[in-house]
């Protein structure tokens, strides 16, 4: 018997012939089903973004344009995470402004306090004065403190 199957060899040949290509030919439809459901997933995923698809070819552009909008938007953001730096910077350097001004402010109080017990001290030495002179020297430097505190006052302090 087996060697009766080896005298159709030809018979035999064209049936593993057969066999191969009906193997490869399920195999790919196997393929196609599986590729041809993702390519559906994906299309559904794009209609559901609003971008209209009609055929599997439309796929490819629908997603140039998608990947072009996610380029835009990425340079937008880079342009708005660029302003947000220049923001943080000019408030970084009007919080260090602050600052400088608080301490000159902080400076001229003190001095406008000092030049005020100082004038009070003239004005309390003008009153005691038991001469002339001492009285107009006083007044004087009563004088001079008053002109003082009204520069510090006229430069808004």
């Amino acid at each position: 018997m087996t060697f009766a199957i080896l005298r159709h060899w030809k018979l035999v040949g064209a049936g593993l012939i057969i066999a191969a290509l009906l193997a490869y030919g399920l195999r790919n439809d196997h393929l196609r089903a599986g590729y041809k459901e993702r390519l559906d997933t994906i299309r559904i995923a794009f209609e559901d973004m609003g971008e209209k698809v009609k055929g599997y070819d439309s796929l490819v552009p629908a997603a140039n344009k998608i990947g072009a909008e996610r380029a835009r938007y990425l340079r937008e953001r880079d342009q708005e995470r660029a302003a947000n730096e220049v923001m943080a910077g000019s408030v970084q350097r009007l919080a260090a402004e602050t600052t400088v001004a608080v301490q000159e402010s902080e400076e001229a109080h003190r001095k406008l306090a000092k030049l005020e017990k100082e004038r009070d001290r003239w004005i309390a030495r003008a009153r005691a004065a038991e001469t002339r002179t001492e009285r107009l020297t006083a007044e004087q430097e009563v004088a001079e403190c008053v002109e003082a505190m009204s520069n510090l006052r006229r430069q808004g302090f």
